[in-house]
Order: structure tokens, then sequence, then C-alpha cells
């Protein structure tokens, strides 16, 4: 997806994310190589095994792209410290998202991350279900694929 601009231009949107459009060859390729770190790590975080060191210095190049500052802001009944980026632009993205995937590491137990149980399907995704029995990405897209195709399996056997 991220070869198609319609989805990398709606991410942004979304996300309010100050890029321009389209990312460039480095920004690609950097996109691709920390998309791979996530998921690697993902994988062996939902199989029980802990993110090596590796993994962890690979992302710390990532997070250092951008130069941050710290700023005070203030909320509705306090203040808070901010981190603020002090660039612009897709290197700023990278920076966003490998922060992005830190805080959720240090917030979200392992046991909560999965990878969707449809064979053909890469999504991954947090369990937050209570009883932590979820197994697809989406209910209404792999879960009922994979439902229909168990059934007609089943009826095939059963003729």
């Amino acid at each position: 997806t991220l070869e198609q601009v319609e989805w990398v231009t709606a991410f942004s949107e979304r996300w309010r994310l100050p890029v321009t459009f389209p990312p460039d060859a480095f920004a690609l390729a950097s996109l691709r190589t920390l998309r791979a770190l996530l998921r690697s790590m993902f994988e062996a975080l939902a199989a029980g095994q802990p993110v090596t060191d590796a993994q962890l210095e690979e992302l710390n190049v990532f997070l250092a792209l951008t130069p941050m500052q710290q700023r005070v802001q203030r909320t509705e009944s306090s203040v808070c410290l901010q981190m603020v980026g002090l660039q612009t632009g897709w290197t700023a993205v990278l920076t966003q998202i490998a922060a992005s995937w830190v805080d959720l590491l240090a917030r979200m137990p392992s046991a909560r991350l999965r990878v969707c149980a449809n064979p053909v399907c890469h999504w991954v995704f947090v369990d937050q279900s209570h009883n932590l029995s979820r197994r697809w990405c989406r209910q209404w897209a792999c879960g009922n694929l994979m439902k229909v195709r168990h059934f007609r399996a089943q009826r095939a056997r059963a003729k």
C-alpha cells in the first residue's frame, strides 16, 4: 500500500502527518525497512519471544532521525510535557511511527499482540477482547472468510 498514492494520502490526512506527496525513493525505502523491523518485532512478541537488542538498536536509528524539543503545554486541568519534532516530512514520520511503536511496547502486554489467523492475511492487531480470544484482524473480513472456508470444507468431507 505504500506505493498507492491514494492510500498514503488518506493515511497522512487521517493522522495529520506533515508530509509532501508522493514520498521519494529514500522515504519509501526507509518506510519499508521500518515496516519490516516492526513486523519482525511484533511477530516475535506475539509468539512469546523477546525483542532482541539488535532490533532495539535498529529502532533507535529511526528514533534518532528527527531531533526533538521538550515543551510544556497547558491542558484543561494542568500541564503536560510534550515532545515536538524539529523537522517535518517523511523523516519525521518515520520517527513518529517508531516512537508510537515504543509507546505500544511500553504499555501493552505482549499477550495482546496477535497476527491474523488467516494464512494469506498479513495484518497484525492488538487483541482487546476480555478473554484474549480474538483471532482475526477484522471479523467481517478475515473472520467471515475463514469461517465460510471451514464450513465448506466440512460439507465437502461429509459428502
